[in-house]
């Protein structure tokens, strides 16, 4: 009786004991190894190096050359990266839903997730996933890292929180410059998807046919009401600028650009990802530079 009630507790403790290993945080990193980052997209694994310096490995699953993060599949090796990650970074509400996944099959690793929409800004399902057009989120996601890795790596924590603030001063310029554009009255435009619509609500750029934009990124056809309503707004110059996704392949988007081009209504391109061999500042510092010109009718 004495030998099973000892056997009991036995039990119990090691219950005990996995429970709170299961549930601690992320295991902090043996005598000069690197801890291992994976992102899902490029410019938020720019974020992790910089801040991470020379502690840590960053991958970055989409880089310049996968441009469609909704349909896109990950490898066994994606899989695995994820899995044996200390931190793995995405962007969430479904733009990287096969993140999400990998995430869910691998549960029992022991790793710090940060989804950014969600985690750093409260966004939820159904809210406009391209929170990186938002100037302002970078400096949350720069900090936070810097928390994260400062708990995992006690000892490196003063060079991670100096790493996010040296970032973030560059960043404060960047977003000084959107401030210097942010217009004094609505100004009307168009944009052929919803891409933009962080910085256009920054910047008071009013755009007048949000339903062909949101249909684009959806996939599906615009009404007819919405496409006379865009190309009679072209046509007619009753915008100041046309703004589009050149990842975007679409019939409909191209004879906009087109229509565009003929009646001359400035057009500015934003991209999806991070081009090659550009930081996420330059690639912002170009978009912001482009619709300078166009609003100065350069």
């Amino acid at each position: 009786m004495k030998f099973r009630f000892i056997y009991i507790l036995s039990l119990i403790g090691l219950v005990w004991f996995l429970s709170g290993c299961a549930s601690s945080s992320a295991p902090t990193p043996a005598e000069g190894k690197k801890m291992n980052i994976v992102a899902a997209e490029n410019f938020y694994g720019e974020v992790a190096k910089t801040v991470g310096g020379d502690k840590v490995n960053v991958r970055s699953i989409l880089n310049e050359r996968v441009m469609d993060p909704e349909d896109f599949s990950p490898t066994p090796q994606d899989a695995r990266e994820v899995a044996g990650a200390s931190i793995v970074i995405y962007n969430g509400i479904g733009y990287d839903a096969w993140m999400e996944k990998l995430l869910s099959a691998s549960k029992e690793n022991n790793h710090r997730e940060i989804a950014v929409a969600t985690d750093l800004l409260k966004l939820k399902k159904g809210d406009n996933p391209h929170v990186w057009y938002n100037l302002e989120m970078m400096p949350k996601l720069a900090l936070s890292l810097a928390d994260e890795l400062a708990k995992m790596d006690p000892q490196n924590a003063q060079t991670y929180q100096q790493n996010a603030q040296n970032y973030v001063k560059k960043l404060d310029a960047l977003i000084g410059k959107e401030t210097a554009l942010v217009q004094s009255a609505p100004i009307p435009i168009e944009t052929t998807e919803t891409i933009f619509e962080y910085m256009a609500k920054k910047l008071n750029l009013a755009v007048q046919t949000p339903g062909f934009a949101q249909a684009i990124f959806n996939g599906v056809d615009p009404t007819p009401e919405e496409l006379i309503s865009i190309e009679k707004n072209i046509k007619e110059k009753k915008i100041k600028l046309l703004i589009y996704n050149k990842n975007t392949k679409s019939q409909e988007v191209d004879r906009l650009t087109r229509l565009a081009k003929e009646n001359g209504v400035p057009i500015v391109s934003v991209t999806e990802q991070k081009p090659a061999n550009t930081t996420y500042i330059s690639w912002m510092t170009d978009v912001l530079n482009k619709l300078e010109a166009a609003l100065n009718g350069d």
